[in-house]
């Protein structure tokens, strides 16, 4: 509706009954005006999941909304504060970001620029000058289905954590910054699905094509795929620690099974997600995981006041985090599946 008609947005009409069996609404003849309905138009009417009805003209095509955040950016700001603001209008639905500058600051804008794009979907510089440069949204965002995102981010969360092991038995430097690596992947998994998910409750695409059925269950979603993505930080840094510090760390037996049972658990959360069968499987994950937690403080206490616990108190404070993250992801699913269930009851008692 344009603004004319901002204060018309609702209006009380009696549904009539023609021929028997056929129940007629009138709608304003300004609404049909503004939304190009005339006689004779076929219009199409659906069902809404909210149980609403949604009627629009069967000729309708959405027009993408062009929208442009100006960003100044102050020369005293960190990168990472700069980077957050643009992802941040980003993630809003902005379809252009124009950023404002010193020339002096033309070749860290740059940098910038090159941290931003690797962390997100489809955001490329369209124009640039040497006090601005403009970004655009040049990708379809909805043209990958969330599902899959969902299932590429849960594989190359999987492949770190098992790297992780592997190379901390191995001592391999290698495989540390190859995990490190992967982080640019996990954070342009999970800023897609978090931008969808924010399209989504803007009404641009589709709940039930990011596989939810309701905007309630968007929150848990979106608790899960943010824990693990934490989760995968505390990785890196771990990987990072343990590059800086490999030949002065010490790894003691208590801790390699702690990280193996760690990651063994972790994974079994991650494998259960989204599936239809896991309530169980997850409570039984989550005793597991207290069980671990209070392992693990056991082992902090053993060794509290000595050299090696410094040397590897990094690794035990990035387990615990990643096992208080895990605790996230199983609440955020227990919590899904009690949405769905509500849901499909209110669908059987409709039925009967």
């Amino acid at each position: 509706m344009s603004k004319k008609n901002q204060k018309e947005t609702k209006m009380v009409r009696r549904v009539q009954v023609t021929g028997g069996s056929t129940y007629i609404i009138s709608i304003p003849k300004e609404w049909a005006d503004e939304l190009g309905i005339d006689k004779g138009l076929e219009v199409v009417m659906e069902l809404t999941r909210d149980n609403a009805l949604k009627i629009y003209s069967s000729k309708h095509k959405e027009k993408p909304m062009e929208i442009q955040k100006e960003i100044y950016i102050n020369e005293n700001l960190l990168d990472s504060a700069i980077i957050m603001e643009v992802i941040s209008a980003y993630l809003a639905g902005y379809t252009s970001i124009k950023l404002v500058f010193s020339p002096l600051m033309l070749n860290r804008v740059d940098q910038i620029m090159n941290s931003v794009r690797n962390k997100v979907v489809g955001l490329e510089v369209l124009e640039e000058s040497e006090n601005s440069v403009t970004l655009r949204v040049v990708v379809d965002l909805s043209s990958i289905p969330t599902t899959l995102a969902i299932e590429n981010m849960r594989k190359t969360f999987k492949s770190m954590l098992e790297d992780f092991g592997n190379a901390i038995k191995n001592r391999d430097i290698e495989i540390f910054n190859s995990i490190i690596k992967r982080d640019d992947v996990m954070d342009k998994l999970y800023l897609y699905i978090y931008k969808q998910i924010n399209l989504a409750l803007q009404e641009t695409v589709k709940l039930e094509d990011l596989g939810i059925y309701n905007s309630t269950e968007a929150i848990n979603l979106y608790t899960t795929i943010k824990s693990i993505e934490r989760i995968a930080d505390h990785i890196v840094f771990m990987s990072t620690w343990m590059i800086e510090n490999i030949n002065d760390i010490q790894i003691p037996d208590m801790l390699d099974n702690l990280i193996n049972d760690v990651s063994k658990e972790v994974i079994s959360i991650v494998d259960n997600i989204g599936t239809s069968q896991n309530a169980n499987e997850l409570l039984n994950v989550y005793s597991r995981i207290h069980e671990l937690i209070d392992k693990e403080l056991e082992l902090i206490k053993s060794l509290k006041g000595s050299k090696q616990f410094y040397e590897i108190y990094p690794i035990l404070d990035g387990l615990r985090r990643a096992m208080a993250y895990s605790i996230d992801v199983i609440e955020a699913q227990v919590g899904l599946n009690m949405e769905r269930e509500i849901n499909g009851n209110k669908k059987y008692n409709k039925m009967h």
